[in-house]
């Protein structure tokens, strides 16, 4: 496993390291910059109508941020759907409860909770991904608008 060129830690997305701080010198210099998306898309058809207002409600977010490319629309894509799916398992557990009851009258768990426990391991890589977990947040600083000029400045 040792040795292998993928273990270790993620490296950021050159957007999110920026928002970071990280000083340039430690940035590949060779890493393609993507266009950030200006105008948040039409949601991809496949998405349920559910995963499709997630995109629309959270989307500008993303957008205020600067970190959605037009690479991660896919990645975005995939969260959204994710996130849906979570709540539609979440609701399905509360309706059916954590454990069934096969017809011989032997308990077993809902097998939800198992889809369940895998979607939220995906979602959550997503949110890595995406910079979207609370260690991700601490680590990114605000880049402040630069200030308009006053016109009084002169006087």
């Amino acid at each position: 496993m040792a040795g292998t060129g993928s273990s270790g830690r993620r490296p950021d997305p050159r957007g999110l390291r920026l928002l970071k701080g990280t000083k340039p010198s430690r940035m590949n210099p060779d890493e393609p910059e993507l266009e950030t998306v200006a105008e948040l898309p039409d949601p991809p058809s496949m998405l349920n109508k559910s995963a499709k207002a997630i995109w629309q409600e959270e989307g500008p977010e993303m957008l205020a941020k600067g970190v959605l490319t037009v690479a991660d629309l896919g990645t975005w894509a995939d969260y959204c759907h994710l996130k849906a799916e979570q709540t539609t398992l979440i609701r399905r557990i509360r309706h059916e409860g954590r454990v069934l009851t096969n017809t011989q009258g032997n308990k077993y768990r809902n097998p939800n909770t198992t889809i369940l426990r895998e979607v939220r391991q995906d979602l959550h890589r997503l949110r890595l991904e995406l910079g979207l977990t609370p260690a991700a947040r601490t680590k990114v600083k605000a880049i402040k608008p630069a200030k308009a000029p006053n016109k009084f400045d002169d006087i």
